[in-house]
């Protein structure tokens, strides 16, 4: 596995390297496989609050989260790396696209905003 540039990757996601480093660290409470929603993928979003344990549904959307990727039907593990670095949004397996869309870039991502008042509204 490559190293990842921690800097680099927060500025280029628009994170703070605080919050992109307490997502690569799996919690008692985050589920350790990729649980997600394709409605948000296919936006280019992706957040914290999809992998906790407690939750069985989108905060956005409210449609259940999936655990296998609807093409190929396998799991991955909640695990940033830099393999995923040149196909964000796809399975690791198969790299098709998460989400309905084939790319999320067309559409306006969340701003970082959204994402913090998405997140705070789902933890509570």
């Amino acid at each position: 596995m490559e190293k990842l540039d921690v800097r680099a990757v927060a500025r280029l996601l628009d994170v703070p390297q605080r919050s992109l480093r307490a997502g690569m660290v799996p919690t008692p409470e985050s589920c350790g496989s990729l649980r997600f929603c394709p409605r948000c993928m296919s936006l280019g979003y992706h957040g914290v609050v999809h992998q906790r344990e407690r939750q069985a549904r989108c905060p956005i959307h409210q449609s259940p989260l999936l655990v296998a990727c609807p093409h190929c039907e396998k799991s991955s593990d909640y695990w940033l790396d830099a393999e995923l670095l040149d196909a964000p949004f796809r399975c690791r397996q198969c790299r098709r696209p998460y989400g309905s869309r084939a790319s999320p870039l067309p559409c306006v991502p969340l701003t970082r905003e959204r994402r913090i008042a998405v997140t705070r509204a789902a933890l509570g």
